[in-house]
C-alpha cells in the first residue's frame, strides 16, 4: 500500500530456508561416544509472513531509487534437517509437539537497495537481513539469522 512516494506499507509472505547455529559433537571428554560424530547443523524451511514498512528516496527526476526496508514478521517451520558437518549425512527431524525444535519463529527483518526506474519497472539490487528473536533449538541457544543478496527486475501492472 502506497501512502506517497516516499513511503510504502506491505506485507512479503514467502518460502525461506534457513540455517541455524552449529549443535556442537563434542562434549568435553565427559561421554566416551558423543551422540554426533561431528559438528552438526540444521537446515529448516519456513512459511514466513512479515509486515514492512519501505521508505524510497528518489534521486535524479525519479530514474534511480535508493530504498531502505525495516519489519517484523512469523514464521512457521514446515521442514527441518540435521546435517552433519564432518559426515555429510543428512537426517530429517519429526516436526511433533515434543520435537527438540520450535515450530515458530518471529524476527525483524531489514533491507537495503538501490534500482534504476523505467516507465512501470525497475532494475534493483538489494540486500536483505534477517534476525530471529528465539531459539531454533528449545535447549540450546541458537538464533536463526539469513543475509541475502539480490538482483531481479520487477513489472508493476497498472
Amino acid at each position: 500500500m502506497e501512502i506517497n512516494k516516499y513511503i510504502e506499507f506491505g506485507v512479503e509472505p514467502g518460502f525461506i530456508r534457513r540455517g541455524a547455529a552449529c549443535v556442537p559433537g563434542w562434549n568435553g571428554g565427559i561421554n566416551p561416544e558423543p551422540i554426533f560424530p561431528g559438528d552438526s547443523k540444521f537446515v529448516l524451511d519456513y512459511i514466513e509472513m512479515p509486515i514492512m514498512a519501505k521508505f524510497n528516496l528518489p534521486l535524479f527526476k525519479d530514474k534511480f531509487e535508493i530504498s531502505g526496508k525495516a519489519g517484523y514478521g512469523g514464521s512457521m517451520l514446515v521442514k527441518s534437517i540435521r546435517e552433519n558437518e564432518t559426515s555429510g549425512e543428512r537426517t530429517d527431524i519429526e516436526l511433533v509437539d515434543n520435537s527438540i525444535l520450535n515450530s515458530w519463529d518471529h524476527g525483524i527483518y531489514s533491507s537495503l537497495g538501490f534500482g534504476y526506474n523505467f516507465k512501470s519497472s525497475q532494475i534493483y539490487i538489494n540486500s536483505d537481513f534477517y534476525a530471529g528473536l528465539i531459539n531454533v533449538e528449545r535447549f540450546n541457544y541458537s538464533r536463526s539469522r539469513s543475509l541475502s543478496f539480490n538482483v531481479g527486475y520487477y513489472y508493476t501492472f497498472k
